[in-house]
């Protein structure tokens, strides 16, 4: 005879047990409340979720299925049901069983939810939309439902709907915390790293133990420069967790704050823990644009830069017919987020105005915010169509580049911040590029070339890219020809003291390191009446810096610190200085060009990667290669001696000044027609198919 009061009071003992952690006990206390009552449906359902909570998910699936067969119209049976079936591996019958018990019972949201997650985690995000928006229709209030309904709108790049539907749901319970780390996410992923931080830092009020929260809370805060919030977010992780991959972000903020003690260690830790979690086929979080600034090994710079590739989603990829011959007007697609007031839109901004619109057609692919600048106005403007892709997800972005037919896609992002790989990962062209926003090698296998030229990609260093060397015959960088230098203003208004040597560096923080910061500080210290001017704009990185300057007994008030202004403001103060001294590792990139437009004298080192070889490469397209010191020791000396001859610097400044009207590196015309005879021998190289793996030039195959 069945006994349901004695059933049910061991089902009370067992949730006590399991409440406990005694799920051994709780489960000895099931099986008998399924033996006295076994006609009870909820107690065998309970049976069920105790054995999967002990991962005996074949017997849980017969313990579910006994609680069906009892009561067809039990939901919670049926949803269990399905839940050990997938976990059992049999997702099939899990999608089939629930799809049947969604009949029977058309009325329980949770059905609905998990069989949307069902067809989520299977890729079909089509056929979750609709089984979420199939609960949704039954009108019963169900805001986990709503949430998943959302998150699946964004990922299909629906982002609008998908974050107005979470901010819907946070309307209605502010606690919801899958919602609001979901919006988070979703406006992180949009830039707007302002807001994200708010919701992060809310999931984190109402559940200190969130790590992915408090992780992505840190990488906003870089993303948007606030290194202290970084900082403590970083070490409270690393407190919690010593070996959480934030760990490897370590370094990167310690350098943007100029935090300079113990940074040997820290670095020394971060590719530890890189090393174990690649050997352990963990993915390593390590950005490879926090790698390059720190280490000079290429080889090294690879190993990183295809590991962290191996994040990106391989979602179905487009075909591609063999490319034949060429078609009267090729049609290249550049891919960005920067098409606005940011240093790639500056560098190529003129570059659309110069293509030749009888053999190439241009199609500009921005994926990130419309600034409403005139940089963004005129990129626009200058190309024959231009594509809007911030408002949409990754797939549709490839299906619209898909569908566009473009043959070459060059992507102008790389690894830096704002970029979009996951749709370069879909092939959506059949020829894809890598070139100027990221210093180095994609390590990613859907990057076919990577466009360098002698200097910083040399030919022989071309097994530490990925990508096949496509190079430019003067400098792989772009430069505006049209830019119109303003006049300077006085030194007053910027800061600089009437008199007396200003030495600058405007590269960002994160660059400057202190084995050079010591040798600036011995031409301070060489030279009385010099200042330093640079551009730091954390508080605590200028504070740091002031105390790094007077460690090596030189005043702080000699360090000038420049605030950020627009293009046109730098550019004019800019010639005020005497002296560019470029960074070490990572150098000046777009900041050594500004300074050579400007006529300043830029003294730097030879590097031995791509980031740290740019300099040398500007240098020499503008016929200043005397500028480039072998060692640290030449750099030191150079300086002193430059330093001591202000006629010999004004003298270099003017020959700088007259070389620029010729000058390669300014000569937006010439670089486009090099590029343009870069991308012929591209699409060529693909017509014939050529394996070789030789580095190509505008003219053809580099000649050994």
């Amino acid at each position: 005879m069945s006994d349901p009061a004695r059933a049910a009071e061991l089902m009370a003992n067992a949730s006590r047990m399991e409440g406990a952690g005694q799920h051994g006990n709780a489960l000895a206390l099931l099986t008998q409340a399924v033996e006295v009552a076994p006609d009870m449906a909820p107690a065998w359902d309970r049976l069920g979720l105790c054995l999967q909570s002990l991962k005996k998910y074949n017997d849980a699936v017969l313990a579910h299925r006994q609680a069906r067969s009892i009561d067809p119209l039990l939901g919670s049976a049926a949803h269990n049901l399905g839940l050990a079936l997938n976990r059992s591996g049999q997702r099939t019958q899990a999608i089939q069983t629930l799809e049947a018990a969604i009949n029977e019972i058309p009325q329980d949201p949770s059905l609905y939810r998990l069989l949307g997650m069902l067809w989520a985690d299977s890729g079909q995000l089509s056929k979750a939309r609709s089984v979420y928006e199939a609960g949704l229709a039954i009108g019963q209030p169900d805001l986990p439902l709503q949430t998943r309904h959302s998150i699946v709108l964004i990922q299909l790049g629906e982002r609008a709907a998908g974050i107005a539907g979470l901010e819907q749901v946070l309307q209605q319970n502010p606690d919801h915390i899958r919602a609001r780390y979901s919006l988070a996410v979703a406006l992180q992923e949009q830039g707007q790293h302002a807001a994200a931080i708010g919701h992060y830092q809310q999931v984190l009020q109402r559940r200190s133990d969130h790590i992915q929260a408090a992780n992505n809370l840190a990488q906003a805060a870089m993303a948007i420069g606030q290194w202290g919030l970084a900082q403590r977010v970083a070490q409270a992780l690393l407190q919690a967790l010593p070996n959480h991959p934030i760990a490897l972000a370590l370094p990167h903020i310690h350098r943007c704050l100029c935090l300079w003690d113990g940074l040997e260690k820290i670095d020394a830790q971060a590719d530890a823990l890189f090393a174990a979690r690649v050997a352990a086929g963990q993915r390593t979080q390590l950005a490879p644009l926090m790698h390059i600034e720190r280490c000079a090994d290429p080889l090294t710079n690879l190993q990183v830069a295809q590991e962290w590739s191996k994040r990106v989603t391989l979602q179905p990829r487009f075909s591609h017919g063999q490319p034949t011959a060429r078609p009267t007007r090729l049609h290249i697609g550049y891919l960005s987020n920067d098409f606005r007031d940011h240093p790639v839109g500056h560098l190529v901004a003129a570059l659309f105005d110069h293509h030749d619109s009888d053999r190439f057609q241009i199609t500009a692919y921005g994926h990130g915010p419309n600034d409403g600048s005139a940089w963004r106005q005129r990129i626009e403007s200058s190309v024959e169509t231009y594509r809007d892709l911030h408002p949409i997800g990754v797939r549709p972005a490839a299906e619209q580049i898909h569908a566009d037919g473009v043959h070459i896609l060059i992507d102008l992002m790389g690894h830096t911040t704002g970029a979009r790989p996951g749709i370069c990962a879909q092939r959506p062209a059949p020829i894809q590029v890598n070139w100027l926003g990221y210093p180095g090698t994609s390590g990613a296998p859907f990057m076919d070339y990577i466009i360098g030229d002698p200097i910083v990609s040399p030919p022989d260093e071309a097994h530490t890219f990925s990508e096949r060397l496509a190079l430019m015959p003067d400098c792989y960088q772009s430069n505006d020809d049209q830019v119109d230098v303003p006049t300077a203003p006085d030194r007053a208004s910027v800061g600089l003291p009437e008199q007396g040597l200003v030495l600058c560096s405007f590269n960002q923080s994160f660059k400057l390191d202190p084995v050079l910061f010591g040798v600036w500080m011995d031409v301070l210290k060489a030279q009385p009446d010099s200042v330093l001017w640079l551009l730091c704009r954390h508080r605590r990185g200028r504070e740091n810096l002031a105390k790094e300057a007077q460690r090596h007994g030189v005043d702080s008030s000699r360090l000038i610190f420049a605030e950020r202004v627009s293009k046109q403001a730098h550019l004019a103060r800019m010639q005020l200085a005497d002296l560019a001294l470029d960074t070490r590792i990572y150098n000046g990139h777009t900041t050594t060009s500004d300074a050579l437009r400007c006529g300043v004298p830029v003294l730097t080192l030879k590097g031995h990667h791509f980031a740290s070889r740019v300099s040398e490469s500007l240098l020499h397209a503008t016929g200043m290669g005397e500028l480039v010191c072998a060692d640290l020791d030449q750099y030191r000396e150079q300086a002193l001696a430059l330093c001591s001859a202000p006629e010999q610097l004004k003298s270099i400044r003017s020959r700088i000044l007259h070389q620029n009207a010729q000058a390669p590196l300014f000569d937006t015309a010439r670089f486009c027609r090099n590029l343009e005879g870069l991308l012929d021998q591209i699409w060529s190289a693909a017509c014939r198919p050529d394996h070789s793996g030789t580095p190509l030039t505008p003219q053809g195959p580099l000649q050994s």
